[in-house]
């Protein structure tokens, strides 16, 4: 049953509505800890141009969306109203705006998923009523304020459980998390190339982190990174409307690539806004600008030269930054969880004819293969594949736009070019000791296995890297190949 529009005229002013951190909230956020049942305080949701709060929503993964508002309404308070009946009336301290909430969830929920079968639940956190009180109150009231739908400061957890469950009948698994909250949540909703996923905790505190004038957010491999720092940005946009934010990618092609995630967030979320307030440049780029920025976002900072970030950080023309894994920094943020880590194996062979060998064999896989080595070698495996297995290669050119490049199954690379790409096999080598930052980031890009492939010449810088870069989080093995 869903709450009518009305008024509550009491002698206090109308104020804006708060959810406080009080019993029943904590309460009702203490289920969150049951895999079934999570809960999302403050939260904003995107639709269109609009943008509207909900104090505090859950999902039941088995039922639907709950929706809750505090109200501090006392026993007197009630006893003593007078209740109207309103339109389109936005939440407050002494309104019920439940039905503007549920056609927004509703509209947006059928756009994206185009199935009208979203249960939406209303319930009322009275804080400072009792259900002793509330049946002592008179029958107009109660007709606007079933028993069913409001939960008393006096209910104990069991009470709460069966008022929630009573909602509706279970159907296993009906709405899972991340399908959901993928719909209704865009700006902690990251999309991959087959998958949705819901950010999590951490992922989205820092989504929610007040920007302040510097920031350094520490992540590994895997950590979602790049999408978070992408839905960090619409966020400023949408919510705090935010008409300059610029964020450097490595190069042309990676640049590209998160236009194009950025163009799949928006479609997917049913978004609008100005993509103007929104530049994606490259570090050449970004030096010939001389362009002001109210969010300056430096991806990867690690990966770029020494040169550029001291002119980035020393030139400060910015309201706020956040750079990614800039060593040295004061004010950090970090990422501790990774995910689909790739199975990295180390192979001491001969690198070159090891590499064909495996491509050659991950091709019955129907898997996209990225191949990464010098230049030099590159050119002929791309000439050796056309030769003796007929097969096409791409040699990618970060240089070059991304509509410039047709991607087949199997990318060439060198160390320098991997910014954004995506494969499931990765194979590595020609690897010296200037490469090595850029040999982690090329093992990581692969969702199941990276090969990393070095002759006894190359055993000193192997173990080097071993030393720096890979914990206890890494799946590895070692294998001679004679």
């Amino acid at each position: 049953m869903n709450f009518p529009f009305f008024n509550l005229f009491t002698r206090r002013k109308t104020k804006e509505l708060i959810v406080h951190n009080l019993t029943l909230l904590k309460k009702i956020k203490s289920f969150s800890d049951n895999r079934e049942f999570k809960t999302f305080k403050h939260i904003k949701i995107f639709y269109h141009t609009t943008s509207i709060e909900i104090p505090l929503l859950a999902i039941d993964i088995h039922r639907g969306l709950y929706i809750f508002e505090t109200k501090s309404w006392s026993y007197t308070e009630l006893k003593n109203a007078s209740i109207q009946k309103a339109q389109s009336q936005e939440s407050s301290e002494n309104t019920l705006a439940f039905d503007n909430i549920q056609n927004i969830l509703k509209q947006k929920f059928k756009e994206i998923t185009h199935n009208q079968d979203l249960n939406i639940f209303n319930y009322l956190l009275m804080e400072k009523l009792t259900k002793d009180e509330y049946l002592r109150l008179n029958n107009s009231i109660k007709e606007l304020l079933p028993e069913s739908k409001l939960i008393f400061c006096n209910d104990d957890d069991l009470a709460i459980t069966q008022k929630l469950q009573n909602a509706t009948e279970p159907q296993e698994n009906r709405y899972p998390i991340n399908d959901l909250m993928g719909v209704i949540l865009t700006q902690y909703t990251i999309l991959t190339k087959n998958e949705t996923y819901l950010c999590n905790d951490e992922q989205i505190d820092f989504i929610d982190h007040k920007l302040s004038k510097e920031l350094n957010l520490i992540a590994p491999p895997k950590s979602g990174k790049t999408s978070i720092l992408l839905l960090k940005a619409i966020k400023e946009i949408f919510e705090n409307n935010y008409k300059n934010v610029i964020f450097i990618k490595q190069n042309t092609l990676a640049k590209d690539l998160l236009q194009k995630q950025l163009i799949n967030i928006i479609e997917h979320g049913i978004i609008e806004f100005d993509l103007n307030s929104l530049s994606i440049l490259t570090p050449q780029e970004y030096k010939k600008s001389n362009k002001q920025c109210q969010l300056l976002i430096c991806d990867d900072a690690d990966m770029l030269s020494k040169d550029f970030i001291f002119d980035l950080t020393s030139q400060k023309k910015y309201k706020s930054i956040i750079t990614v894994n800039l060593k040295h920094s004061i004010l950090n943020s970090k990422l501790n969880h990774s995910y689909n880590m790739p199975t990295t194996i180390f192979i001491q062979t001969n690198p070159y004819a090891k590499a064909l060998n495996l491509i050659s064999t991950l091709l019955n896989k129907n898997k996209i293969i990225l191949v990464v080595a010098k230049k030099e070698s590159i050119v002929k495996i791309s000439e050796d594949l056309e030769t003796f297995i007929e097969k096409t290669a791409t040699i990618i050119d970060a240089n070059k736009h991304l509509l410039e490049q047709t991607f087949s199954d199997v990318l060439l690379s060198n160390y320098e070019s991997t910014d954004g790409l995506y494969a499931d096999y990765t194979i590595a080598f020609d690897v010296d000791t200037k490469s090595l930052q850029a040999l982690h980031h090329t093992l990581n890009i692969s969702k199941i296995e990276s090969y990393v492939l070095y002759d006894e010449l190359s055993l000193d810088v192997i173990q080097t890297y071993k030393q720096e870069f890979l914990n206890e989080k890494t799946t590895s093995s070692d294998i001679v190949d004679t």
